[in-house]
């Protein structure tokens, strides 16, 4: 958030314009691999 502030050229960012924009370029976390327990209990 700071870093693009401090590099934007045109009006200041502002909280709720990073959260539109994390919510739109980010993805959310998700787990891939299951727990330690589940995968080695074979």
């Amino acid at each position: 958030m700071h870093a693009l502030r401090r590099r934007s050229q045109r009006s200041r960012m502002t909280w709720d314009r990073f959260k539109t924009l994390v919510a739109r370029h980010i993805p959310k976390v998700r787990v891939h691999h299951p727990y330690p327990n589940q995968r080695f209990a074979s």
